[in-house]
């Protein structure tokens, strides 16, 4: 374990945790876990897992977890187990699921309206209820290319894995 200077942290809030650590909240460098000597025994920001590294209250419940308040939300630490972080180091902006839903709803978008104009009839069939039954398949036939989009990405990151 290692000693942390705390003249270089922006500490906004702390927590004495039921095992006597020190938990301490701080503006811009995340969230940080003392022994009662002292020495840092976890740390998390950003970089690691942390939504966002401005902490505004540190909060422990009965059940021995800590509940983080950010600027942006709250976040949940379970302390009874081991924690486990994801952090995806490649961050692209543009995948191959989005570039294709992308594709897919301005497709969609653009035959749906031919079809709407040229070869629908609901407002005869239906009134006025016809509009929402159109706009209702309009969304749901997005929703479905967005999951297409999803599945896309998780499968090649299951290829990838492998």
């Amino acid at each position: 374990d290692t000693k942390i200077d705390l003249n270089s942290l922006r500490i906004y809030s702390t927590t004495k945790l039921a095992d006597n650590s020190i938990v301490l909240g701080t503006v811009s460098k995340g969230y940080f876990q003392l022994t009662s000597d002292g020495e840092l025994r976890y740390e998390l920001n950003f970089e690691n897992g942390l939504s966002n590294n401005t902490i505004l209250s540190v909060f422990e419940d009965q059940q021995n977890n800590l509940w983080l308040g950010l600027d942006i939300g709250i976040s949940f630490i379970n302390l009874s187990t081991q924690f486990t972080v994801y952090n995806d180091t490649k961050e692209r902006f543009f995948t191959p699921g989005s570039l294709m839903t992308a594709l897919l709803f301005l497709l969609t978008t653009y035959f749906f309206g031919i079809y709407i104009t040229k070869f629908s009839n609901y407002n005869q069939l239906y009134g006025s209820i016809g509009a929402l039954l159109v706009m209702m398949l309009y969304i749901y036939i997005n929703a479905i290319l967005l999951l297409l989009g999803f599945e896309l990405n998780a499968a090649l990151a299951q290829l990838k894995k492998n």
